[in-house]
């Protein structure tokens, strides 16, 4: 997943057609293109007929652009899944997830409670941690504010629904900060304060990545969101090198949540492996849809660079590990390659594909491949090796550590 810029939506000025039947026109080709392509369209084709219907009506009745491009939001909510978006934002637009939020909730009955926080975020700077319960979004309860952000097609019995509306409840507009109530641990305290903060990373490291040596001869290289930048590569190539004689390698890729393309994944693994490999497995449920044939093919990685390192590898994973993040995660995994150690990872759903909307030039994005790993499992449900809880140190390094073998 890309974090969506702040850009301005096309202009429809030049048309020769009411802006009622532009929006429109865009609206049905959307709705027939999701029917189509979308790769999980079969959880929502009960309530497709009303839910697209009901986008091209408020697509007819749009007066401005501006109207339009807010109803388009509002039905992609029908499809309660972080990995679609457009490829545009108005100042007001909710924040993605994971790439725009500090804070990972989760439902424990009926009480939403953080299960993990963003390392060096503004959460984090703020001093909220995991355990914490959230009592209310603004002045509302966090179980009112997840009913508005699912979209009423959709069944707040849906466990999967339920916890994407969960993480709205953390991200708000982008426009303005994020108000919260927590309250602490059951059996802790019963204090609760408020909290006010924009969410991001304030301290944003620079360049793609960060290399070093750590205790016990083990090489360290940080991953910083690049993974759809080819300069990782290149950086990568470079720390490589300088790491060439380490015992073992740890991999952190626990700062991913933009996602990235399987070229510069394919690059890092390509360095640590002697010989040609699948990682990653691909269904097109498009061609099964229109045809009644299904495609499916596994992507490979071949060896490249001046040297394989060949010493034992561990990636570190958890909430902020998204999309491309984990694909190099299983990749290597499948390939037998590395250990997984962390926490639980975004679990962001299929490969993205964009739907350009033929009258506004507005992208829409949308999982249009469902991706898993070699053995069959999809990416969205695949689990760390090792699970570490989160606290106030680094335990997952120092799980890896212990994992290959060091104090």
């Amino acid at each position: 997943m890309t974090t969506t810029l702040l850009l301005p939506l096309v202009s429809l000025a030049a048309t020769a057609l009411p802006a009622d039947d532009v929006h429109a026109q865009d609206a049905r080709f959307l709705a027939t293109e999701l029917e189509g392509r979308y790769a999980y369209f079969e959880e929502i084709a009960d309530v497709w007929d009303d839910a697209s219907a009901e986008l091209i009506a408020c697509a007819e009745a749009a007066e401005t652009d501006r109207a339009f491009f807010v109803a388009l939001e509002a039905f992609l909510t029908l499809l309660a899944d972080d990995h679609s978006f457009l490829g545009s934002n108005l100042a007001s637009s909710p924040r993605l997830a994971p790439s725009g939020i500090d804070l990972w909730p989760i439902w424990d009955g009926d009480r939403l409670v953080i299960e993990s926080v963003r390392r060096g975020s503004a959460a984090w700077d703020r001093g909220i941690r995991p355990g914490l319960e959230i009592v209310a979004v603004g002045d509302r309860a966090p179980g009112e504010v997840a009913l508005d952000a699912l979209h009423p097609a959709r069944d707040p019995g849906d466990a999967r629904a339920w916890a994407w509306a969960a993480r709205q409840c953390v991200g708000g507009p982008r426009d303005r900060p994020l108000a919260l109530r927590l309250r602490g641990p059951v059996g802790e305290h019963d204090g609760e304060r408020n909290v006010e903060y924009a969410p991001g990373m304030p301290d944003a490291a620079e360049g793609p990545l960060s290399a070093e040596v750590v205790e016990g001869n083990v090489g360290l290289v940080r991953v910083h969101d690049a993974l759809g930048d080819l300069a990782l590569v290149e950086a990568f190539d470079r720390a490589l090198e300088e790491l060439r004689d380490t015992r073992a390698l740890v991999l952190d890729l626990r700062s991913t949540p933009g996602g990235g393309n399987t070229t510069v994944a394919r690059g890092i693994m390509g360095r640590l492996v002697k010989d040609e490999r699948p990682y990653q497995r691909h269904q097109l449920v498009a061609e099964q849809r229109a045809y009644g044939i299904e495609r499916v093919w596994v992507e490979r990685v071949a060896p490249r660079g001046p040297f394989t390192y060949e010493a034992p590898v561990v990636v570190l994973v958890g909430r902020w590990t998204g999309s491309m993040g984990e694909g190099l995660a299983i990749g290597l995994a499948g390939m037998e390659r590395a250990t997984l150690v962390g926490g639980r990872m975004a679990g962001l759903r299929g490969a993205l594909g964009t739907i350009r909307l033929p009258k506004s030039g507005i992208g829409v994005n949308v999982p249009v491949e469902r991706l898993s790993t070699v053995a069959g499992v999809p990416r969205e449900d695949a689990a760390p090796d090792v699970v570490v809880p989160e606290g106030d140190e680094d335990a997952a390094l120092a799980a890896a550590i212990r994992v290959l073998g060091g104090r």
